[in-house]
C-alpha cells in the first residue's frame, strides 16, 4: 500500500513538472537581463575544465570506464547545480550539454534505461528553457 501511494505520489510530481516546469521550480523569475553574464571565457567552463583536468588521472589509475567523460560531465553537472541555484541564465545551457553527454555516455556502454532517463531529463531542460525564456519575455515587456 505504502510504496503504490510513493510511485502515485512520484507520477504525480513528474507530470506536474512536465506540465508546467517553471511554476513548479522554487525560485521566482526576475526580469534581468537573459543574455549570459559572464565575459569570454565563461568562468564555469573555465572551472569545469580545469577540475576535470585534475580529476580525470585520479579516475584513470583507479580503472574507471570512461574518465575524462565521466569527469567533466559530474563537473558539468556540479557547476549547472550550482548556477540554478543563482538563478543564472547559463544553468539551462549547462543542463542542456550535461544531460545530452550523459545520453551519449550511457548509451555507449549499453545501459539502454539510464540513457533513456537521461533523454527525459535533456527534454526537461530543454522545456524548462523555453518556458523560463518566455515567461522572462513577458515579464521583460511589463516593466
Amino acid at each position: 500500500m505504502s510504496e503504490t501511494l510513493s510511485v502515485q505520489t512520484t507520477l504525480s510530481a513528474v507530470a506536474d513538472v512536465l506540465a508546467d516546469p517553471v511554476t513548479v521550480m522554487p525560485f521566482e523569475l526576475r526580469a534581468a537581463n537573459p543574455a549570459p553574464t559572464w565575459k569570454s571565457p565563461p568562468p564555469s567552463a573555465v572551472a569545469i575544465i580545469t577540475a576535470t583536468a585534475a580529476l580525470a588521472p585520479l579516475l584513470k589509475s583507479w580503472g574507471a570506464a570512461s574518465t575524462y567523460a565521466d569527469a567533466i560531465l559530474f563537473f558539468g553537472s556540479l557547476s549547472a547545480q550550482i548556477l540554478m541555484v543563482y538563478q543564472k541564465f547559463e544553468s539551462w545551457i549547462i543542463w542542456l550539454i550535461v544531460d545530452a553527454g550523459y545520453v551519449a555516455l550511457y548509451a555507449t556502454q549499453g545501459l539502454l534505461f539510464t540513457s533513456l532517463l537521461y533523454v527525459a531529463f535533456t527534454i526537461l531542460a530543454a522545456l524548462g528553457w523555453g518556458k523560463w525564456y518566455a515567461a522572462h519575455r513577458s515579464a521583460t515587456r511589463s516593466m
